[in-house]
């Protein structure tokens, strides 16, 4: 998958532990191979998805992302980066 918005993760200020996770996901994003929702499930079973909006949360790590995923156009773009509620950085 291509991955656009990667500046959201670069200006995300969180410890080093969280950022090496993110860093690893946009590791696991762009070699993925995507062609629905199933799929993404299969690889991240703790993500949730509400139509084309996937949350990606890694809660040892305390963060999300919220990303828009296109299958057809094999496109994740990172909508927002975020502490999980409740969890602190």
């Amino acid at each position: 998958m291509k991955l656009v918005g990667k500046n959201a993760l670069a200006d995300f200020e969180a410890p080093v532990l969280a950022k090496r996770r993110l860093t690893l996901w946009c590791k696991e994003v762009s070699a993925a191979k995507w062609r629905d929702q199933k799929d993404l499930l299969e690889q991240h079973p703790s993500a949730r998805a509400s139509g084309n909006t996937v949350r990606f949360s890694f809660d040892a790590q305390g963060v999300y992302v919220d990303a828009l995923v296109c299958y057809a156009a094999d496109v994740v773009c990172i909508e927002r980066v975020g502490v999980v509620e409740g969890l602190s950085v």
